[in-house]
């Protein structure tokens, strides 16, 4: 769930943090992550997502 969000007329961003653990390893991760949302005439017509995928990465090893 998002923490906040932020937005424009012609864009939101929402951001938060993911947790999780990762299955194999058994190690717990919290990454910061934050969506961008671009719209036009009310509708999404584009989503990019950003991830700090350093501490995905170090749940992994």
């Amino acid at each position: 769930m998002p923490e906040d969000y932020v937005g424009s007329e012609d864009k939101i961003v929402a951001y938060g943090t993911y947790t999780g653990t990762y299955k194999i390893t058994g190690k717990p991760f919290m990454a910061r992550v934050a969506h961008v949302c671009k719209l036009k005439e009310g509708k999404i017509i584009s989503f990019e997502q950003f991830v700090d995928s350093q501490p995905v990465n170090d749940a992994i090893k």
